[in-house]
């Protein structure tokens, strides 16, 4: 009996390399007729030792074609873009979905997420230690929202459903966009207290954010930030179209 699930364990692992292969440059893995982007450390951690899949400025095709058949390429893989040498991402239309850690850990400057793209997979780590992150536009809902880049200046989010303890930490930010709803902040409850300056990992940063960043908000909803615990300590409030 082992030696049959040992069997049917090498064949399932043996089709799915198969499946994953890399064409001009980028990893995906190939089912159907879709194409996932991939990061080829899941195949083996050592698999690069000392590299990194993906380097400088990256351009996902809409298709791609491997052994005379067509696939779309419709979906940003598991930490697909990790990797600090990495410059820029530049997406195709075809994209529907990415796992909320598509990005983790990458080196881009600039994000953009459109809002037809959808979470495949939301493990709470979404757009973490991203330390050359400077500019984000996240339009797409989004739960949980973590942008933790040290060198943050601009974010703008638009369904934004939740936003996790220590998503604003960047003492570069200037502005914060928020569209649709007012986002409510997953707080760290010590002693069954509510921390209101979790989003922004205690209240020395905070502090930064209060005095310094101006939170844009949607016309006509300035009386609810005002009430809210968070969003209403900012001295900068300004509503826009």
């Amino acid at each position: 009996m082992r030696k049959i699930i040992c069997f049917l364990l090498v064949s399932l692992l043996s089709m799915h390399l198969m499946a994953v292969k890399k064409i001009d440059g980028i990893w995906y893995d190939l089912s159907g007729d879709t194409a996932i982007v991939y990061n080829p450390k899941h195949l083996n951690p050592n698999y690069y030792p000392g590299e990194e899949p993906y380097i400088g400025d990256v351009v996902i095709p809409s298709e791609v074609i491997s052994d005379d058949k067509v696939y779309t390429v419709t979906t940003l893989g598991s930490t697909c873009f990790n990797g600090k040498k990495l410059h820029s991402v530049e997406l195709p239309n075809t994209i529907r979905w990415m796992h909320s850690d598509s990005y983790y850990g990458s080196g881009i400057e600039y994000l953009e997420i459109p809002a037809y793209i959808k979470i495949k997979k939301n493990n709470g780590n979404s757009f973490y230690a991203m330390s050359n992150l400077k500019t984000a536009f996240i339009y797409c809902t989004f739960d949980n929202m973590v942008l933790s880049g040290s060198n943050l200046r601009f974010a703008l989010l638009g369904d934004c459903k939740s936003i996790k303890e220590n998503c604003f930490t960047s003492q570069k930010m200037q502005k914060i966009v928020l569209f649709e709803n007012i986002p409510p902040v997953t707080s760290c409850v010590q002693y069954g207290e509510y921390d209101p300056n979790a989003a922004f990992g205690g209240i020395e940063n905070a502090r930064y954010y209060y005095n310094n960043v101006t939170l844009y908000i949607p016309q006509g909803s300035l009386q609810n930030y005002l009430r809210h615990p968070t969003w209403g300590q900012f001295l900068h409030i300004e509503e826009i179209d």
